[in-house]
Parts: C-alpha cells; structure tokens; sequence
C-alpha cells in the first residue's frame, strides 16, 4: 500500500531543514565573533581601567557602589533569593520576545519556585533566550540616567552604576548553570562566548562612563572594535604563512 503525505508537506520540511542550516551557520559566526570581541575588548577594558586607576577619583565611586551592593547581597539579599532578579530576568525575555515579533502567551513567576515564559516561537532566535544575561534593563537605566549629569556631578550615579553592574552580574552568575533551560537550548559553548563578551562590553562601558561623557563610550566602543579586528587580522595572518608557502612550494 502506497503512502500519501499532506500536500506541501514535503516542501515545509525542506525550508525549516534550510532554515536550521542558516541557523546553525549563523550561530557558530556570531560565536567566532564573540571570541574576537572577548579578546578586543579585554584589550580596550584593561586600557580603561589602568587609565582609571592612574586618577581613580571616579573609580573610588564606582567601585563602592559595586563593594556595597556586593556586600548587600552576600549579608542580605543572598538568603532571600533571586526574587528581583528573577523578575527582570522573565521580563526582558517578553520585552524582547515582543520586539522579535513573537506573541508571549505568559509570565510565570514565583518567589520561592519554578518561573518561566511561554512564548509563540515561530522561528528560532538565540537572542530572545539568552537575552536578560546579555541585557540589564536597569543597568541600562542606570547608565542613561548617570550620563544625563552635569560632568561635575558624578560620584553618586556611579556608586548608583557600580550597585546596578553587581545587581545585573550576580544574577547572571547565579542563573548561568547547564541545567538552565536558556542555556541548553542554546548549547553551553555558544552561551558561554556571547555571555563573556556582552558582559565584557558592559564593564567596559560602565568604566568609559565613569567622568560621565558619551564620547569616551564611543571611544571604548570604537577601541574594542578596532581590537578585535586586528586580533582577526592577526589570527589569519598566522594560518596563512603555512598555507600560503605550501602552495609556493608545490606550485
């Protein structure tokens, strides 16, 4: 007996099996590139950082914001749980479910249990997963709101940005786990590379912002970039030598 299969079902299959493949490829690029940006950016956040601790008068602000909430959490917040955090943590995945054109169906968030996100995904997205460890909304607040000060004014918004940095790390170390749902899906390695340099990114940030200036931001940003290319270059400069004199000597 002969089997029939649904009209256009083949044809179905074969464009998610292509899509998977795109997938697939796309998702080991924007590893390579996490790689780079790791090592460019650890380059522009330590020039960052030496730069700071020659005149560290808006270091000594940030780093207390950063002690003090470290210390918050360790004496306080720690036995409590990651209710707060918890809740950021669900909510940036719907904001940005939202924004991907996906339709959350619902948030479920308990202080002492199980919390997660129910959401129509058509297509698959790595970002919307592993989005809140790549992403603080209050960190992101927290800097915008410090750079709208008078240059003046910036010891309090950074002891502001140091407590909202820790707030947003210790989260983020506290969740990143195998067993993490996020993080299975999206395969450890990956996750591991886009979250190290995201985050990088971040402490990079939040240390070009200390004087409270956009231009020494894009000035980081701009420096990592640079790095990280010439990091590329060199890689490939050193894969190429070996390659490039086995063909001269056999051509």
């Amino acid at each position: 007996m002969e089997s029939s299969s649904i009209p256009g079902q083949k044809d179905r299959v074969d464009v998610l099996k292509t899509r998977s493949i795109w997938y697939t490829i796309g998702r080991i690029l924007f590893g390579a590139l996490s790689l780079l940006g790791i090592l460019g950016f650890s380059i522009a956040t330590g020039r960052y950082l030496a730069m700071h601790l020659q005149i560290p008068r808006y270091l000594v602000a940030f780093t207390s914001g950063v002690s003090l909430y470290s210390l918050a959490w360790f004496l306080y917040l720690r036995p409590r749980g990651d209710f707060w955090k918890t809740v950021e943590h669900e909510i940036t995945h719907a904001v940005f479910a939202l924004l991907f054109l996906q339709r959350v169906r619902s948030i479920h968030i308990e202080r002492d249990g199980d919390s997660h996100i129910r959401v129509d995904n058509v297509r698959q997205n790595w970002f919307v997963g592993l989005v809140p460890y790549l992403f603080s909304p209050l960190l992101f607040m927290a800097l915008l709101i410090k750079l709208s000060f008078p240059v003046a004014y910036q010891s309090l918004p950074n002891v502001f940005l140091g407590a909202a940095l820790m707030f947003h790390l210790i989260g983020v170390i506290r969740q990143f786990h195998r067993l993490q749902p996020d993080i299975r899906s999206n395969g450890m390695l990956f996750s591991i590379l886009v979250v190290v340099c995201f985050n990088l990114i971040w402490i990079g940030v939040c240390l070009a912002s200390l004087r409270g200036e956009w231009q020494n931001v894009f000035d980081y940003l701009m420096v990592g970039s640079e790095s990280s290319w010439q990091v590329f270059l060199d890689v490939t400069s050193v894969i190429w030598k070996p390659i490039d004199s086995l063909i001269k000597r056999f051509s």
